[in-house]
């Protein structure tokens, strides 16, 4: 893949290469793929989209550089809603919750985004509205949640809103509704194995 993505991959394919790499969990052939157009040399100076910028920064955060990442995503000159995404992103790998709150807010409120990718950003914010003890907000957001990704049939985003609800369950101390959102995502997930399972079973 490492490869592919360095030698053989045309230019207009590398920022979904570097997509598919990270979210694949080989972020390092992301980088690969776009390390030479988002820092190329002097002698060979390439502007880089903000497609290539915003899948750079995504493999960097993979990788825990987030500092690096932020300053690839600053380097935006013109930044999109996506941008608003990733960069909480970015602020949820150093636990700053509520700078990513606004972004994510700013990346829902723009018209005409993917609809799975405004699930996740909803599932993102759940999140940190949670762990800000954002109690009334959180509250209605996840149970929107639970009624869209359980409707649309998305496994993975549901049992993600229903390990957040747990949670949050947790921190109002409500320890049996806590278990009883565990175990509806340990039953969602049990011909699974993924990180999410494992996380569930701990």
């Amino acid at each position: 893949l490492k490869d592919l993505a360095a030698r053989k991959t045309p230019r207009d394919f590398r920022a979904k290469l570097a997509q598919l790499s990270w979210r694949a969990g080989l972020p390092e052939a992301g980088l690969l793929a776009l390390h030479a157009i988002v820092r190329p040399s002097e002698r060979k100076k390439k502007e880089a989209s903000v497609e290539e910028k915003l899948e750079y920064a995504a493999c960097l955060m993979r990788l825990g550089a987030t500092p690096e990442a932020l300053g690839i995503l600053d380097s935006i000159a013109e930044p999109t809603p996506k941008t608003s995404l990733y960069r909480a992103f970015a602020y949820f790998g150093s636990w700053a919750y509520q700078e990513a709150i606004p972004l994510l807010q700013e990346f829902l409120e723009a018209p005409g985004e993917d609809p799975y990718q405004r699930l996740v950003a909803k599932v993102n914010l759940a999140s940190a509205l949670v762990f800000e003890r954002q109690e009334v907000p959180a509250t209605a957001l996840l149970r929107e949640l639970l009624h869209d990704t359980s409707l649309h049939k998305h496994t993975r985003l549901l049992a993600n809103a229903l390990e957040i609800s747990a949670t949050h369950a947790v921190f109002l101390g409500d320890l049996a509704g806590a278990g009883t959102f565990l175990d509806r995502a340990r039953t969602l997930l049990k011909e699974s194995n993924t990180v999410d399972r494992l996380f569930i079973d701990k």
